[in-house]
Parts: C-alpha cells; sequence; structure tokens
C-alpha cells in the first residue's frame, strides 16, 4: 500500500491490496466498503504525518523498534470500524449530530473489536505476529487522564505507542474532511490539542507541537495551512 496518499487509487476498496484486507469482510457491500475506504484513507495520511514525526524526533522511540510495525499499527489502528459496520448495517461514523448512548456504546467497541481481529489473524499467521499492532488498536482511545475508552487507562499505563498514536489521531481527525465535519487549519487543530492538553502525555506533545511549528506539513496540500 502506498505511503503517500497523492497516490491512492480512485477505485473501490477492494482494489487496495493490504496484510489484513481478509478480515474486512469486503463482499460487495457497498457501505462496508466505503468505511473500509474512508479509515484505511484516514491510515494512510496519519502513517505519513507520523512518518515524518519520527523521521525529526527519532528520540522519542525506545531502542530496537520495527518501525514498520509502528507503521502499520498507524494505518490499521481503526480496522474495526468496517466490521462494525458490516455487523449492525450503519455507518456510525457518519451519523449527524449526537449518537444516542447505544450508538456510542457501540462505537466505542471499535478498539476492542480491533485488536481481537488482529489477535485471530496472528494466531493463523503467527510468522507475521505483531505486539505494536495489536497495542496500538486498542489503545489508542485511552486519555492521559484515565477518562478514555476502553479501560480507562492513565498516564504511563498506557502503552508508549498508543500515546504517540492518540495525539497524531487527535491531529489528523481535525485536518481531514469527515461526515459530521468540516477540515480545520492547523491553528485551529492545535489550539485544540492545547485545550484537550489532559488528554496525552505531555512529553509527547510537546514535541508533537514543536514539530507542527516548525513548518514541517506546510508542503501537504490535503493540510489547510
Amino acid at each position: 500500500m502506498p505511503n503517500n496518499i497523492e497516490t491512492l487509487p480512485g477505485a473501490s476498496i477492494p482494489s487496495i491490496r493490504n496484510e489484513f484486507s481478509d478480515l474486512l469482510h469486503l463482499d460487495g457491500n457497498h457501505i462496508v466498503n466505503q468505511v473500509a475506504y474512508r479509515w484505511l484513507r484516514h491510515g494512510i495520511r496519519e502513517a505519513k504525518i507520523f512518518e515524518m514525526f519520527i523521521s525529526q524526533n527519532p528520540h522519542v522511540l525506545p531502542e530496537g523498534i520495527q518501525y514498520q510495525d509502528l507503521l502499520e499499527g498507524v494505518k490499521y489502528h481503526d480496522i474495526a470500524k468496517p466490521e462494525l459496520t458490516r455487523i449492525h448495517g450503519r455507518d456510525f461514523w457518519s451519523i449527524p449530530g449526537d449518537l444516542t448512548d447505544e450508538e456510542w456504546k457501540i462505537m466505542q467497541l471499535h478498539p476492542v473489536i480491533g485488536a481481537a481481529m488482529l489477535n485471530q489473524y496472528y494466531e493463523e499467521n503467527p510468522n507475521r505476529m505483531s505486539r505494536i499492532i495489536i497495542s496500538m488498536t486498542l489503545n489508542h482511545h485511552e486519555h492521559y487522564d484515565g477518562l478514555g475508552y476502553p479501560n480507562r487507562k492513565k498516564g504511563t499505563q498506557i502503552p508508549w505507542e498508543a500515546r504517540l498514536l492518540t495525539i497524531v489521531d487527535n491531529f489528523t481527525a481535525g485536518i481531514e474532511s469527515r461526515p459530521y465535519s468540516g477540515r480545520e487549519k492547523i491553528p485551529l487543530v492545535m489550539a485544540y490539542l492545547n485545550e484537550h492538553a489532559n488528554f496525552f502525555d505531555p512529553n509527547y506533545l510537546r514535541v508533537f507541537i514543536d514539530f507542527v511549528k516548525s513548518g514541517a506539513l506546510a508542503d501537504m496540500p490535503w493540510i489547510k495551512q
């Protein structure tokens, strides 16, 4: 799969080759395929930002990390969203307005279901086993203040790779166009990160803010400056 979002094909999601395609149940269901394509595009965008961030700040990574596994974890952390759409017949991430309590509970299952899907995949493909990809999938909505989900982990109880991903994930969500919101310019997204600093590891957040302020993302045409 290409890293550069600008090289993505315009075809439907089954034409995109990736090692987890067998988990996505892409069986001709238009809504499921549409959701899968949207969230894989999100993951690819995010992986590009993550890659640039790490390349400029390699000190944030522990020694001996499999860098490719880290990028794969960024790309596929939302792998359960198409599956939840398939199960329930609804795209919960395109619902306008506030979600009902039941819809919110279903939506919050995606980290757990994604981790379970990956566990099953690795049981069948043990030579591809990656703890980091599972961890990033399970923990990317945990918040540093302990008020995230699914397990309300707090501080360094959250694995370092998920603490990094959460920052990049929130940033990418802000600069993307979503069915329920438009793209925002970088200063507004950075204001959001600062206003919700309790969500994030303060050390990683400081480094990421400095990275964005350096102008590293200025040449990305899909980001409003």
